[in-house]
């Protein structure tokens, strides 16, 4: 078997642009896991309807396609004066066999037909589709002609998909056979904190997340007020990095609460400041409402970075990356209680009397199997035998 090459799809998602930080690292990561398995990765960001940027926006097309090559060379050409195909027979070359690994956009005739059209390419020996989170229906619930379109479209994937990559345990998604993988990280951008010590024992909480209704922070919020309604000896700071949808409501319930100089606002973050936050932290804090549009289980990319940071972390999430009895995760209930504050001061005090090498520990587990090149080889073994 001799494909070496994979043309990275990833419809109106721009790089350069995204307000989704953790997608874009995500991305990256895997082009780079897939580079250390021994494949030249072409990634194609492609016009596409329904810019992840703006939902509820009018549908328009993305007016650049741009073509990441290993070398870095990088063309920005209006989409009227090229031919859209042709750029991807470029991208492929002359490569005897190449898979074609698709980020699933937002279904419509327009995506679709592009997806089509990629997978009949000459050389093109497999189609794979990786679909984030299954079952994602109710992240689309607020959009319903979306969603309309969304269902009617997607069944036709299984004419031309040969398999869709899933971080769930489905074995069948849309009619298609699945592989399934986890979350991952690039261990080799990830650095294990370089603790920075509070100056009157302040105990810091840091959340990373695009602010959305599964995000859940409005439940550690309302733990907060609880907590120092009664105990207000231990002084707590809780960060926030990151916007979204979630914002404006997350702010007006600080303010209700009377929180405001608890919790902080910090914006989205990246590279060196976000590792300073990440060197400030005590505690970090997961998602805590999947529960909201139907997920049990997930593999949060969030939990893998505080791991891989060396940093314990509370989510509501049946991850199936940690075991259950992993004792830097503290897990709590998937309802809408607040959060038991008190049992989360408890659970890292307790971390640091009886498990004082708990962030080393962390990211070595991360290492081992959390890094991309790891965490795609089932995908790796399945291209070998979809293409031979």
């Amino acid at each position: 078997m001799n494909t070496k090459k994979i043309l990275y799809v990833a419809p109106g998602l721009n790089l350069e642009k995204t307000r989704f930080l953790g997608v874009k690292k995500k991305v990256l990561g895997q082009i780079k896991g897939f580079e250390k398995n021994g494949f030249e990765v072409v990634f194609v960001d492609t016009p596409c309807q329904h810019d992840e940027t703006d939902l509820k926006g009018d549908p328009g097309y993305i007016e650049s396609i741009k073509f990441r090559l290993r070398n870095a060379v990088r063309s920005f050409l209006p989409l009227f004066c090229i031919d859209l195909l042709s750029c991807f027979r470029e991208a492929i070359g002359n490569n005897s066999r190449v898979v074609v690994y698709v980020r699933k956009p937002l279904m419509n005739y327009y995506n679709l037909w592009l997806l089509y059209r990629i997978s009949k390419l000459p050389n093109v020996t497999c189609s794979l589709l990786e679909i984030p989170t299954w079952p994602y229906d109710n992240e689309l619930k607020a959009y319903p002609e979306v969603l309309r379109r969304e269902k009617v479209f997607r069944s036709a994937l299984k004419l031309f998909i040969n398999k869709i990559v899933t971080f769930s345990d489905e074995k069948k998604i849309l009619g298609i056979e699945t592989i399934k993988i986890d979350n991952g990280i690039n261990i080799d951008d990830v650095k294990c904190v370089e603790k920075v010590a509070s100056e009157n024992d302040e105990i810091r909480f840091l959340g990373v997340a695009h602010l959305s209704e599964w995000t859940g922070y409005d439940r550690f919020i309302r733990g907060l007020s609880d907590y120092l309604s009664v105990n207000r000896e231990k002084k707590l700071k809780f960060l926030i990095a990151g916007v979204g949808n979630e914002m404006e409501s997350l702010k007006e319930l600080v303010v209700a609460l009377e929180l405001d100089e608890v919790v902080e606002f910090c914006g989205n973050q990246d590279g060196g400041k976000l590792d300073a936050l990440f060197d400030q932290a005590d505690v970090c804090i997961g998602n805590l409402a999947w529960h909201r549009v139907g997920i049990a289980a997930n593999s949060d990319l969030k939990n893998r970075e505080y791991c891989a940071r060396g940093i314990p972390f509370v989510t509501s999430t049946i991850d199936p990356g940690f075991p259950s009895d992993f004792p830097p995760v503290f897990r709590i209930a998937a309802d809408e209680t607040p959060v038991d504050v008190e049992a989360v001061v408890g659970f890292y005090d307790e971390l640091q009397r009886n498990h004082s090498e708990y962030a080393e520990q962390m990211h070595a587990y991360a290492a081992e199997h959390f890094d991309w090149s790891m965490v795609l080889k089932p995908i790796v073994k399945d291209i070998s035998s979809l293409c031979d």
